[in-house]
């Protein structure tokens, strides 16, 4: 019982999410990557036009609490997802991401 007390606890602080690039693969890096914020916000990578599609993958991430599960949205290249809509005035205000959350 205490085992499962103390896994519960941990995974509540770490979270349970995986990787983008374990659930979204690409053959290429985004041509952008960022988050919206310093030490809580979206991860964003954006890749302008691959295989034809305008690609968002968006994923929350905290210091404290770890990451949501990844979101992808994908829309005709050169026009944006509704998540980038969405989300326009905090894009402009992206951060560089710190290296473990660097697209792989």
């Amino acid at each position: 019982m205490r085992a499962l007390l103390i896994l519960f606890t941990v995974m509540i602080f770490t979270g349970c999410s995986s990787a983008p690039w374990e659930d979204y693969p690409t053959s290429t890096p985004p041509d952008r990557q960022c988050r919206t914020g310093h030490e809580a916000g979206h991860d964003v990578y954006l890749w302008d036009c691959l295989e034809g599609r305008h690609i968002a993958v968006f994923q929350y991430c905290t210091g404290m609490m770890g990451c949501q599960e990844p979101e992808k949205e994908t829309s005709s290249c050169g026009e944006l997802t509704p998540m980038e809509t969405r989300f326009a005035e905090e894009l402009t205000r992206c951060v560089e991401l710190p290296p473990e959350r660097r697209w792989r």
